[in-house]
């Protein structure tokens, strides 16, 4: 009786551990065919458009576990490299589907912020009367 129970409970504790997830995995090199290490992965549910953002390891190395077997996008980018991007990306149920990125050299994408400062000038007629140590506004 006892050996029922245990092959039992050892079949349900098999049947927990299966999953419908999956995963992307894969390696960013340069257009020479090394590494990149420290680029940014970003995997986007297509469906939903949650994202995901990753690091390569320093041998260009990338995981995406445990993700929903849909569509993704998977952006690649890194500093003096145009931002690489793949669309339609299939995890299928309990696969690690891999996706390669090789980057081109291209001119870094730069933004320019400006702002003005404003000059303010303020008289001392402006903030009549004062009112309880701080000054006041005029009416």
């Amino acid at each position: 009786m006892s050996r029922i129970v245990m092959i039992l409970l050892l079949s349900c504790a098999a049947v927990l551990a299966q999953s419908n997830r999956g995963g992307i995995t894969g390696t960013v090199f340069d257009s020479s065919g090394a590494a990149v290490p420290g680029a940014t992965v970003t995997v986007t549910n297509t469906g939903t458009n949650s994202e995901l953002k990753l690091k390569t390891s320093q041998s260009g190395a990338y995981t995406a576990q445990s993700l929903d077997p849909v569509l993704y996008r998977v952006a690649v980018e890194a500093g003096g490299f145009k931002t690489s991007v793949m669309d339609n990306v299939k995890v299928d149920t309990a696969t690690v589907t891999t996706v390669n990125v090789t980057l081109v050299p291209g001119q870094v994408n730069t933004r320019r912020v400006s702002s003005t400062l404003r000059h303010l000038a303020w008289e001392f007629s402006d903030f009549l009367p004062l009112s309880f140590g701080r000054l006041a506004p005029a009416c």
